[in-house]
């Protein structure tokens, strides 16, 4: 029996490793053409403050996304956030009312779900 397991093993022996090299990237090419959901916490940014202002509000924005595992891996290593123009911002409380398009998403990936979809931002004055 072990004279057998030998010879099976010892016989053609480059074909096996070039069939295994094969069956790995075809698996790899597979794999990744799957479709997946992915939930998100991306971070609320606000730019275009004026030194002399403070914006406060949530820091996450929560979104469920769509996708190709392999094209939701490559949005995910670009580092998405969400982004906010103090511009549009007046001194005091404002009510944010999130848009699909306000969420900047590559063509392959899908928005599913975002949450808050309304949300709170103080703009401030700092005391110098």
């Amino acid at each position: 029996m072990l004279y057998l397991m030998k010879k099976i093993f010892q016989t053609k022996l480059l074909l096996k490793v070039i069939a295994l090299i094969y069956a790995y990237f075809l698996w790899l090419m597979i794999s990744q053409s799957f479709f997946t959901t992915l939930k998100l916490d991306l971070p609320i940014i606000f730019f275009d403050i004026p030194k002399n202002i403070i914006a406060s509000g949530p820091e996450f924005l929560n979104i469920n996304v769509s996708g190709r595992r392999f094209d939701l891996r490559d949005f995910i290593s670009h580092g998405p956030s969400f982004n906010i123009s103090a511009k549009t911002l007046s001194n005091g409380a404002n009510i944010y009312t999130v848009s699909q398009e306000d969420i900047l998403l590559p063509e392959e990936v899908k928005l599913v779900d975002y949450n808050p979809s309304i949300f709170d931002i103080n703009i401030t004055q700092k005391n110098e």
